[in-house]
């Protein structure tokens, strides 16, 4: 079982929320999450984010 890393706070954004239920379906592979989780974070301005939410990725 993959266990959930907390990487930063973050907002879920629709992305995310789209990812985790992929996850939750069981609908991808363990390196493509983790793919997804990188290019979201990658495409993201950090510093911008409100951090009243919880931003979670697969730690392999």
């Amino acid at each position: 079982m993959a266990r959930w890393k907390k990487i930063q706070n973050f907002i879920l954004t629709e992305e995310v929320t789209f990812i985790f239920d992929l996850i939750r379906k069981k609908s991808l592979f363990l390196e493509t999450l983790l793919l997804l989780c990188v290019q979201v974070l990658s495409d993201k301005e950090i510093g911008n984010f409100p951090a009243h939410k919880a931003y979670y990725c697969i730690e392999l």
